[in-house]
């Protein structure tokens, strides 16, 4: 249990009471209903296998009818002589007989099991007293399987309803818990920006300051340096090799200026675009 943890967050042990109390309505749930039930219980086929098995027997029946009808359509093309004979199915006739017109005749007969239900152009419709108790068996198979689904989606409702007002306990609890995690979790990125932040901003101004230092300190000297060699050359007092470093130090000083003054611009390019939408 969350409870039993002396290890848990002050939050998670007041909460944890409202956490717990559903397992066996879970479980219930979990046994009676599939899993992933239809949005639309009209139908039926939200109640789980193996939960109650006179309903499983029920769609059982309802669900071999085809196997069913095709066996008598078999027994009757064998006893009539018809091969051509079929059991058919419409909204307005439920199921039927078929035969071609040349064969009705044969089934018209007082001894032939058959009654008459309709004469097309091409084709006579029959039923027969085992084709309406099949039909019979399978749509009262059918209806007693909705109906039985329905009595145990009521009991179900009722025992989610009896429990609502833990289960909004529970709900509460996990919501205050989602959101105080969300909270840490900001939190915890908003130390690691700070931290990176600082790193960013102290090498922006270790590149500012020592561009500013090259450039106002540095460069100065170097530029000294060079117009006195120059000028001790001009006297006599140097050789061309003096002028010539002094020189080409003070190249490389300007050159090293640039690249500060670039690593300078892109640090602070860095600091705008990566914490922009943290400054606003």
């Amino acid at each position: 249990m969350l409870s039993d943890s002396a290890d848990l967050p002050a939050l998670l042990q007041r909460m944890s009471e409202a956490l717990g109390g559903h397992a066996a309505l879970v479980d219930h749930l979990a046994r009676a209903l599939v899993p992933a039930p239809p949005t639309e219980r009209g139908q039926g086929g939200y109640v789980a296998s193996g939960y109650d098995h006179a309903l499983d027997a029920l769609r059982e029946t309802s669900g071999n009818a085809r196997k069913a009808i095709a066996a008598l359509e078999a027994k009757y093309r064998e006893e009539t002589g018809t091969p051509s004979l079929k059991i058919k199915h419409n909204k307005v006739l439920g199921y039927f007989i078929e035969v071609p017109a040349k064969h009705g005749d044969k089934l018209m007969a007082a001894d032939s099991g058959f009654t008459h239900r309709q004469t097309m152009a091409g084709a006579v419709r029959f039923n027969s007293l085992g084709l309406h108790e099949e039909a019979t068996r399978i749509a009262e198979a059918g209806a007693h399987a909705l109906a039985a689904e329905e009595a145990h989606f009521e009991t179900l409702v009722g025992e989610v309803v009896a429990a609502r007002e833990a289960i909004a306990a529970t709900a509460a609890a996990l919501a205050r818990i989602d959101v105080s995690a969300a909270l840490a979790e900001r939190a915890d990125e908003l130390r690691e920006l700070e931290a990176q932040f600082a790193a960013d901003l102290a090498a922006w101004r270790s590149a500012a300051r020592q561009w500013q230092r090259a450039r106002e300190e540095l460069l100065p000297l170097a530029r000294d340096r060079a117009d006195l060699e120059m000028a001790s050359f001009a006297a006599g007092r140097a050789d061309l090799i003096d002028v010539i470093e002094a020189r080409t130090a003070l190249a490389l000083l300007e050159l090293e200026i640039l690249e500060r003054e670039e690593a300078t611009v892109e640090a602070a390019a860095t600091l705008r675009l990566t914490y922009r939408e943290h400054m606003q």
